[in-house]
């Protein structure tokens, strides 16, 4: 991968917040901060959030198992937002990625990346952060090979390999984390679900991705809804399944992630926006068959 340093622009909309100065010494040699700074801190800590949340919308996180994910995109806006520049250790070769080959057979791996991150203005005084990313994570979902396994009892999905990631992917992710690491520790965000609903954020609008880790079967009411929805999908491609697979791919598509080719992947939760997506694809297909003809092509 090529050499990159995030950089933002020198527009500066607030800055990082100052260190405490009223504080009391205590004995011990501790102290107590006084209740007035305490409070004007909290104050402006709730500024922080409410600007950068107001850069986010649904289509910049994503329920990932259950946890808010802001993708790198908004990221960027926000570090932007605050004079944030987060830059890669580079060499004469570029960005130094370090790998940790854990199962060399089966392309088991993690990719470390470190950088510093810093207020434009004033370089000197950064903070070093580390991402990271795990070829077995369940963001390469679509690249792995899973088999069920007992475990305690339990049958579970585990990751026995993926030959097929590139690296160049996981390498990403771990850039990704980074900058993400760097702009939450550096603002003191923390962005649960909970802050971003009520910053106006509906997590009901964001996409869904469950990895299905350690979930069991799907439902015969979620089966026979993937199923209607291929069957839709793939009339609408006029039978063409490689046409039909890349238009499931297309949109189910969300940030780093390439999205699913194939449909017993999806998630229940992306299902819903899926099957909504598909149907209104689907009636204008039919309005275009009644009208003489449908496009052949996705939708």
């Amino acid at each position: 991968m090529t050499d990159e340093i995030i950089e933002v622009e020198t527009t500066q909309i607030m800055q990082a917040p100052q260190q405490a100065s009223n504080n009391l010494t205590v004995a011990g040699g501790g102290f107590l901060p006084d209740p007035e700074e305490v409070f004007r801190r909290a104050k402006h800590i709730k500024k922080i959030f409410a600007a950068a949340c107001g850069g986010l919308s649904p289509k910049n996180i994503v329920d990932f198992g259950g946890q808010p994910y802001i993708d790198h995109i908004a990221c960027k806006r926000i570090a932007t937002l605050f004079n944030l520049k987060v830059q890669q250790f580079h060499n004469e070769r570029g960005v130094i990625y370090k790998k940790e080959v854990l199962d060399e057979a089966n392309n088991h791996y993690i990719i470390r990346v470190s950088g510093k991150a810093y207020f434009i203005g004033n370089p000197s005084e950064y903070e070093v952060y580390e991402g990271s990313a795990d070829s077995f994570g369940d963001w390469f979902r679509q690249w792995q090979i899973v088999e069920d396994r007992e475990i305690d009892g339990k049958t579970k999905k585990i990751v026995v390999s993926a030959q097929t990631l590139p690296q160049t992917k996981v390498e990403e992710k771990a850039t990704a984390n980074l900058l993400q690491k760097a702009v939450k520790k550096m603002l003191g965000l923390d962005f649960t679900w909970e802050e971003l609903e009520a910053a106006g954020v509906e997590r009901s609008k964001c996409k869904g991705f469950n990895f299905n880790g350690n979930k069991g079967a799907d439902s015969t009411e979620t089966v026979e809804l993937k199923q209607a929805v291929w069957n839709k999908i793939v009339e609408i491609c006029n039978g063409n399944t490689d046409l039909a697979k890349k238009t499931l791919q297309k949109h189910t598509k969300f940030g780093e992630f390439a999205g699913h080719t194939d449909i017993n992947k999806v998630s229940e939760k992306q299902l819903t926006f899926l099957s909504k997506k598909v149907d209104e694809a689907y009636q204008e297909y039919l309005k275009a068959l009644e009208n003489g003809g449908a496009e052949n092509g996705d939708n």
